[in-house]
């Protein structure tokens, strides 16, 4: 929980090879560094965009909105739309 940026830094060498990575970050919490800015900035820099959120995690009361579970694709990868358009998906 919460390392997930640190994690990305060590597999830096994956970027530009990976289609997809799904991401964790957190929302509210003062305390992370692993928050959805930060993780959407990083990715951008390396190559990936956001494509989808997968979880909305409100686990504590009130059901403030505390993490989240984004999907990032290789610009211009297989899957980016651009490429989708240009195979005829």
């Amino acid at each position: 929980e919460g390392i997930d940026l640190e994690v990305l830094k060590g597999a830096s060498d994956y970027f530009g090879k990976t289609e997809i990575f799904l991401v964790e970050a957190t929302v509210v919490s003062k305390h992370s560094k692993n928050d959805v800015v930060t993780v959407i900035n990083y990715m951008k820099e390396n190559g990936y965009k956001l494509f989808d959120i997968t979880d909305l995690n409100r686990p504590f009361n009130p059901k403030v909105l505390w993490l989240i579970e984004m999907v990032f694709i290789r610009e211009n990868g297989l899957l980016d739309s651009q490429k989708l358009v240009e195979y005829g998906v």
